[in-house]
């Protein structure tokens, strides 16, 4: 694809619905950050980090018996 079709299409979207282009900027967000080498997290990700973070700080965490036991249930 060369820069007069990149171009094409960016002018093609300024009449695209806001929806339709915050999600080609979503896109395109996750290209550059491909190239970037940058990892964006999604929202979902984010909430299971920060959920991962408030239970470790309240100490909720699993036993190591806890943890031997999923690996074996995962090997099954």
């Amino acid at each position: 694809m060369n820069q007069n079709v990149v171009a094409d299409i960016l002018k093609r979207t300024e009449d695209w619905p806001d929806a339709d282009r915050a999600e080609l900027a979503a896109y395109a967000q996750v290209i550059a950050a491909r190239r970037d080498g940058i990892y964006l997290v999604s929202d979902d990700e984010r909430a299971a980090i920060e959920q991962g973070l408030s239970d470790l700080r309240a100490g909720d965490v699993a036993t190591e018996a806890e943890l031997a036991a999923s690996a074996a249930q995962r090997r099954r």
